[in-house]
C-alpha cells in the first residue's frame, strides 16, 4: 500500500514547535522550579465558588448552558462583562466586545486578519513569546523596541528611530502589541506618560494598538494607571 504525503499549506509548513508548551513541560518535572510558565497559585483556585456557580446554571436553565450560543458570546456573559468594565472606568458596547479562549486565541487572530507574508508588528523587546509565535505563524516580522532606562514604557526615541529605518526600507508596519501593566517578561508598568505618548504616536502614523492587559488587576502596591483604551 502506497503513502500519501499530506501537503501542506505553506503557513502549516513554517509553524514551529510551541515555545509554551515546552516551558510547561517543565512544570511535570519535581526536580525542577519553572519560572517559565504563569501558572497560578493552586489555593488561589476559588474551587467552591464555581461548584456554586455551575451547580447554579445548571439548575436553573441547563438547556441553555449546554446549548450553542452565537460565535461573539453569549448575551448574559457579555452583559455582565461591560458593567464589570464599566465599573472600572472603561466604556465598551457589544459591537466592540467579543470573547476568545483566552487571550492567546484573541493574539492569534489579530495577524490572521491584518497581517500578510512579511508585514512588521511593534512590540517591546523582550515580550510575551506567545504573541512572537503568533506573528511568526502567519509569516509577520515583530520590530522590537526597548524599554527606557527608567522602566517607564518604550525608549520614545528608540520608537521613532526604528520605526523610521523600518518605514525607509520599505517595511510594511500594521500594528503595535504592548503589555502596558507588569509586562511580561520584563514586569514593568507603563507611566501614564508614556501611554499617552504611545497612544499620540499611534495616531500620527495611522496604527492601531493591541493592548494586552492580563495582569492589570494583579496589583499589591500604587494606584492602577488608565489603561491605553482608556486614554483613546
Amino acid at each position: 500500500m502506497s503513502t500519501i504525503k499530506a501537503d501542506f499549506s505553506s503557513n502549516a509548513n513554517n509553524m514551529r514547535k510551541s515555545v509554551i508548551r515546552e516551558l510547561l513541560k517543565l512544570t511535570q518535572r519535581p526536580d525542577i522550579i519553572s519560572f517559565g510558565g504563569g501558572l497560578p497559585a493552586p489555593e488561589t483556585f476559588p474551587v467552591q465558588d464555581l461548584k456554586a456557580a455551575a451547580a447554579e446554571v445548571l439548575t436553573s436553565n441547563p438547556t441553555r448552558a449546554l446549548q450553542y450560543g452565537t460565535t461573539e458570546g453569549e448575551a448574559s456573559l457579555v452583559a455582565e462583562l461591560i458593567a464589570y468594565e464599566a465599573r472600572h472606568g472603561t466604556a465598551i458596547t457589544p459591537k466592540n466586545l467579543l470573547i476568545t479562549s483566552s487571550s492567546q486565541q484573541a493574539l492569534d487572530m489579530m495577524p490572521k486578519i491584518f497581517l500578510d507574508p512579511g508585514d512588521v508588528v511593534i512590540s517591546g523587546r523582550p515580550t510575551y513569546v506567545g504573541a512572537i509565535q503568533a506573528v511568526q505563524s502567519y509569516r509577520g516580522k515583530m520590530l522590537g523596541i526597548p524599554f527606557s532606562a527608567d522602566d517607564s514604557g518604550f525608549d520614545m526615541k528608540e520608537l521613532e528611530i526604528r520605526y523610521s529605518k523600518a518605514k525607509a526600507a520599505g517595511e510594511k508596519i500594521k500594528y503595535i502589541y504592548v503589555i502596558p501593566d507588569f509586562q511580561n517578561p520584563s514586569g514593568i508598568c507603563w507611566s501614564l506618560q508614556k501611554r499617552q505618548a504611545l497612544l499620540d504616536f499611534a495616531y500620527r502614523e495611522g496604527l492601531f494598538i493591541v493592548e494586552d492587559a492580563p495582569y492589570r488587576e494583579i496589583r499589591f502596591m500604587g494606584d492602577p494607571v488608565q489603561s491605553i483604551y482608556q486614554l483613546d
